[in-house]
């Protein structure tokens, strides 16, 4: 099994006019490779996870292999508007690379 990282770790956010973040969605749109965790209960890829500010400790990915970079997205919403959706890679033996 491959390494767990806290989700939170994977990304940084900030609003451009200071409002707090209230929500988040994750995606692992490949299935088979790596997955979100949420209260230790898998999730499905291909889909929408989403993820309140208060519950965001509660998310973690597992890679399926942690030498293997892969890929996940994530947008954040302030309660008014939803980011757009980023994609990052992600390479769990040396921690976030984008």
């Amino acid at each position: 099994m491959g390494n767990e990282v806290a989700a939170a770790d994977l990304f940084s956010v900030s609003d451009a006019d200071n409002d707090q973040i209230t929500q988040y969605e994750f995606w692992d749109d490949v299935n088979g490779g790596g997955h979100f965790s949420r209260s230790g209960v898998a999730q499905a890829a291909g889909q929408a996870i989403p993820v309140s500010a208060a519950d965001l400790a509660a998310l973690t990915y597992t890679a399926s292999d942690p030498t293997a970079a892969e890929q996940v997205w994530v947008r954040a919403n302030d309660g008014l508007e939803w980011s757009a959706g980023e994609a990052g890679t992600v390479q769990p033996s040396a921690g976030r690379t984008n």
